[in-house]
């Protein structure tokens, strides 16, 4: 696991503010699926949404041009991916990155409409305890992949 948190950590600071913000196709068509699935599955005006490996943000930056109504919580263990996405959304009111273990989440509160894992449940340390900490704070839960 240190191996992985530290090739993840080798990020400078322009590579970090680009990671997957190329929106390939495959990717783009599960981003759309998630949206209409958001949109669909929750009632209220605005909902709250807990992102499980975050990165730099790309996810909240996708839900901000589909005009999603959210409260949005990215979570990575990745230092470098977390100040990428601080540094694009400073000043968003709607937005906040926090650095942390996706198998852990400690010091995350509150409760969530929605955790999401985009392409990282596989890569968790122990993937059953990220599921477990993730119904522990969501009403539901959406593993994406494309």
């Amino acid at each position: 696991m240190d191996r992985l948190v530290n090739s993840w950590n080798s990020f400078n600071a322009q590579a970090a503010s680009g990671y997957l913000r190329d929106n390939n196709q495959a990717s783009l068509n599960s981003k759309k699926i998630l949206v209409n699935i958001l949109k669909k599955s929750c009632r209220s005006d605005r909902i709250s949404i807990i992102d499980l490996g975050c990165g730099n943000g790309q996810l909240y930056d996708y839900f901000k041009k589909e005009k999603l109504s959210c409260n949005y919580t990215g979570v990575d263990f990745s230092v470098p991916l977390i100040d990428a996405a601080r540094s694009a959304y400073k000043g968003d009111g709607y937005a906040k990155f926090v650095v942390g273990d996706i198998s852990k989440l400690e010091g995350i509160d509150g409760k969530y409409d929605f955790a999401i894992f985009s392409h990282v449940i596989e890569m968790a340390s122990s993937p059953d305890s990220a599921l477990f900490c993730a119904k522990k704070i969501a009403k539901r839960i959406v593993i994406r992949f494309f």
